[in-house]
């Protein structure tokens, strides 16, 4: 493994060190300086030789050193609200986690599906899309459900069932990946999107914006999931037993709603209220998200201690604050186009400026480099400021060249390690990694299909083309 390792960085110091002092002296030191820096550190993410937060602080003071550009421009990225959305996003996923309220909503939505398999599987499905609504982060989402489904196999004696335990966790797993796609904030990708096309085109996507472009594609894939992960893996014979006894059995433990849950409810109602109206008050949603971080601390108002609240991860923080930073720089040097010019000749331009193949390409092109950039973050790092870059180029909607880049880096089917869902179900040792390739195909083909479709007919409908 060091080996195969040592292997990729010398060859990625061999493209740095070419980027930089070879690839074209006509060009400023600059652009190559910031082209260099910033292909080292996405290369670094890719095969995560060191923590993602470690890398990011690299890029940084790469920059400074290359005397790429100023500290202000290369620590700008750091007062995105990109930045402060996550970390908002973060605490209130810890304070749900404080209660119980987020188990007894998974209980819930399992007992409504009864005692059918089939059923069963469409609420395993669902569930990450309902808690989608009041809980950002699909690792968070998923790792919440993965003891309850757990539980489940447990307590109706499913243990030997092999296809039943490979559709419970491609349920988890799949259903984990499609939840992020339909909100704003289900997904740190989907802020990176919003917030990369506000920095290179001033346009705004508001919550409700991001809900109207991707519902469709959202509410088509939730079926689709079903019906692929139910054929994969069929359970003939099988009897789930009194799904809904156990289900009730589980709820009666956790007994009444607590005032804990209750306060927990009304801030999470508070906070979607503010997302969803953000085009009457103009907020940005880090906005209610840190507002309702502050009303769980809070004491007596409250229900989780800060210090709780504030156990989140760093490494990620760093990552979008560099994300963003990444960003600015390649406009600010002027190195996006450059870059931009020497990724796409002329004929690759004429051959995307027909409509329907520039969409099918790009989202293609997004499916192919994720099978090998595991990190949804990564894969938007690196393409959607060249998409962007690339409509503008061919006069197309740069919105819509994003949209269709961030969401289908949001579907992670094949390999284990394209998504955090993926990889907590396979994480329990029920599923293999093969388990995933046929039914994965079959999805990342569908879904692409969709994606197309929604482009060319309801994105059409509401002006986004």
């Amino acid at each position: 493994m060091w080996n195969k390792k040592a292997m990729w960085i010398v060859l990625i110091a061999i493209a740095f060190l070419y980027i930089l002092f070879v690839l074209d002296d006509q060009v400023n030191w600059e652009i190559r300086a910031a082209l260099a820096v910033t292909f080292l550190g996405i290369s670094l993410w890719i095969i995560e030789l060191v923590p993602f937060g470690l890398t990011s602080v690299l890029i940084l003071i790469l920059y400074l050193m290359f005397q790429v550009s100023t500290v202000e421009t290369v620590l700008s990225g750091y007062a995105s609200g990109a930045v402060f959305l996550i970390l908002g996003g973060m605490m209130l996923a810890n304070g749900v986690n404080q209660t119980f309220l987020g188990q007894r909503m998974v209980y819930y939505i399992l007992k409504i599906t009864g005692n059918k398999a089939t059923s069963l599987l469409l609420g395993i499905i669902m569930v990450p899309q309902i808690l989608a609504i009041f809980i950002p982060a699909s690792a968070v989402r998923a790792a919440l459900i993965l003891p309850i489904v757990l539980s489940l196999i447990s307590l109706l004696k499913l243990e030997d069932q092999v296809n039943f335990k490979k559709q419970m966790m491609l349920a988890l797993a799949y259903g984990g990946n499609v939840s992020g796609v339909g909100l704003l904030p289900a997904a740190i990708g989907n802020i990176l999107v919003v917030e990369l096309v506000y920095l290179y085109t001033d346009h705004v996507i508001s919550y409700f914006d991001w809900f109207l472009y991707a519902f469709p594609i959202w509410l088509l894939s939730i079926p689709v999931t079903w019906y692929v992960v139910k054929k994969a893996y069929p359970l003939d014979g099988v009897k789930l037993g009194n799904v809904k006894g156990e289900i009730d059995g589980q709820l009666q433990k956790l007994g009444k709603l607590t005032m804990a849950e209750k306060k927990c409810i009304g801030i999470l109602l508070l906070t979607v209220t503010l997302w969803t109206t953000q085009s009457v008050h103009g907020l940005h949603p880090a906005f209610p998200t840190l507002l309702a971080a502050i009303l769980i601390g809070l004491p007596k108002l409250g229900f989780a201690s800060w210090e709780e609240l504030t156990k989140v991860n760093i490494n990620t923080l760093l990552l979008i604050g560099t994300t963003m930073s990444i960003g600015i720089v390649l406009i600010d040097t002027g190195a996006i186009k450059y870059l931009t010019s020497i990724l796409f000749t002329e004929w690759m331009l004429q051959l995307l400026a027909q409509p329907i193949l520039s969409i099918l390409i790009l989202v293609l092109i997004v499916q192919f480099v994720h099978l090998g950039v595991s990190i949804v973050n990564t894969v938007v790092v690196a393409l959607v400021p060249v998409t962007i870059s690339l409509a503008m180029e061919l006069a197309m909607d740069p919105v819509l060249f994003a949209m269709v880049t961030g969401i289908a880096s949001i579907f992670g089917f094949i390999l284990v390690v394209e998504s955090i869902p993926n990889v907590i179900a396979y994480g329990t040792g029920l599923i293999g990694q093969r388990d995933f390739i046929k039914p994965g195909i079959k999805l990342t083909f569908l879904t692409t299909i969709i994606i197309v479709l929604v482009s060319f007919t309801w994105w059409k409908w509401i002006g986004l083309s």
